[in-house]
């Protein structure tokens, strides 16, 4: 038997068509849930613990058919919103569930419509939270919240943005019809006991990140006799073409790769120059268009460019495969 077989019966044969087998956070996670405990999860990106929240979430959910909106999930980026909702339809299809996004990029139009009508599942950021707790009817859909998640926990902790959040919490607490099921996920924490005393002091931690020290390179290239002919080209000094140099060397060695930098300024800098050096690169930042960033994200994901010249905005979980 395995945690999926754990699991309601239309999810448990949906989860084995889509994946098989379940990950090993998906096996120690699903039974937690299901004992309707509140749970911090810490497991690597791309392990499958998302999907070891919200596989028992929607099995109770498809058991007690609540009235919408009864689970929300909340993330600390836009861009991650979207690629959840992107995972996510399949489910909604599948299981008859409604699942919304709520952000600074949803139209009015569709901010109406979740009003008028509530989706089962609300996807959503702090901030967005605490606009809508003002909103009279999606506060009222709010009070048959019985499931909670908050991705990247660990961006969230340490910033006013936490503060943030757990004020809106309080506030979304005080008029629930039941007490929630807590669940938060996190790939890296420093401190797991600190933040599970944030969520719940009687949550459990389920920690299944391997010790293992990660592979960091630094590089500082010196000028070569190529350098200085690529610093007339580019009117820049022979140090910043050798560093181009090396980034270009670095990219084209990869299937794909994410060039991380501190501005959006020098983002959009940095791409220019080295487009001018023949690359397939684009530029994901927070102050370009929902279009250009959704676009360059899908661009990223299949092949079409060879990497993204990005600011943090695409630095948080972001299922780029």
């Amino acid at each position: 038997m395995t945690g999926f077989d754990l699991l309601a019966g239309e999810v448990a044969k949906l989860a084995k068509e889509r994946f098989s087998s379940p990950t090993p956070v998906q096996e120690a996670v699903i039974p937690e849930i299901l004992k309707g405990r509140d749970c911090l999860v810490i497991a690597e990106t791309g392990s499958g613990k998302t999907e070891a929240c919200l596989l028992p979430i929607f099995s109770f959910w498809i058991k007690q058919k609540p009235r919408p909106t009864s689970i929300l999930y909340i993330t600390p980026l836009r861009a991650l919103n979207r690629d959840l909702l992107k995972r996510l339809l399949w489910w909604g299809q599948k299981l008859d569930l409604d699942i919304s996004v709520r952000h600074g990029d949803t139209s009015p139009y569709e901010r109406l419509m979740q009003a008028e009508n509530p989706a089962d599942m609300l996807i959503s950021t702090p901030e967005t939270l605490q606009a809508i707790l003002l909103g009279k009817k999606l506060r009222k859909a709010l009070e048959n919240l019985r499931w909670i998640v908050i991705d990247e926990l660990h961006e969230l902790l340490p910033s006013k943005r936490g503060i943030q959040l757990s004020i809106g919490l309080e506030r979304l607490k005080s008029f629930l019809k039941q007490k929630p099921q807590l669940i938060a996920l996190s790939a890296t924490l420093g401190n797991p006991e600190e933040a599970a005393e944030w969520l719940n002091k009687d949550c459990k931690i389920v920690n299944t990140v391997p010790r293992r020290k990660p592979r960091i390179e630094i590089l500082k290239p010196k000028p070569e006799e190529a350098d200085y002919r690529l610093a007339e080209k580019l009117l820049t000094s022979p140090e910043l073409a050798a560093r181009l140099r090396t980034i270009k060397q670095v990219v084209e060695g990869r299937d794909s790769v994410l060039i991380f930098t501190n501005t959006r300024e020098w983002a959009e800098i940095l791409a220019s120059r080295l487009r001018l050096l023949g690359l397939e690169i684009d530029i994901h930042h927070s102050s370009l268009s929902k279009e250009a960033r959704i676009t360059a994200e899908n661009r990223l994901k299949t092949g079409k460019l060879k990497g993204l010249v990005c600011t943090s905005s695409l630095e948080l979980g972001i299922d780029i495969g």
